[in-house]
């Protein structure tokens, strides 16, 4: 089940995702890791990741771990940079710089969802360029959304 679904307007992600669950498995406990990455308790095949923008939502499903993130496209606050690898900064600022500042940003937030850390992973530890898994990207009216897993999406809007 490699779903990626985008709601706009209003969602409750918890509820929409313990439903889906619901439709295989008896218990759609959820609970969190360590890290605060949350996860099914009783369903070890089954993995999600959320991630909020606006009024867009956008939650990914998969039979691996996986991460997700969605941002708005807008002027780039370019000092945040200095927290990217110089390759990722050389590619942001070679051309539609507030565009490629979005890509790389939630291309290492996917990848540090996908890895259970979060943001707090660090963003100068993921060169996106050489990530693996590989982190596919998409654009959604003026959102960008990225995601981080094994294996390829099928997408429901």
């Amino acid at each position: 089940m490699e779903k990626l679904y985008i709601f706009k307007g209003e969602c409750d992600p918890y509820a929409f995702i313990q439903r889906i669950a619901a439709e295989k498995y008896n218990n759609t406990e959820i609970t969190k890791n360590e890290k605060g990455k949350p996860y099914f308790k009783y369903i070890p095949d089954l993995f999600f990741s959320i991630s909020h923008k606006d009024e867009l939502t956008v939650i990914a499903f998969s039979a691996c771990e996986v991460g997700v993130d969605v941002e708005r496209i807008k002027t780039a606050d370019l000092r945040v940079c200095r927290r990217f690898l110089k390759q990722e900064v050389d590619y942001i600022t070679e051309q539609d710089s507030d565009r490629r500042f979005f890509e790389v940003w939630t291309k290492k937030e996917a990848y540090l969802k996908c890895k259970g850390t979060g943001i707090a992973g660090g963003l100068k530890s993921v060169n996106v360029f050489e990530c693996n898994p590989k982190i596919k990207t998409l654009y959604f009216e003026d959102y960008i959304i990225s995601v981080c897993s094994e294996n390829d999406y099928e997408i429901e809007k």
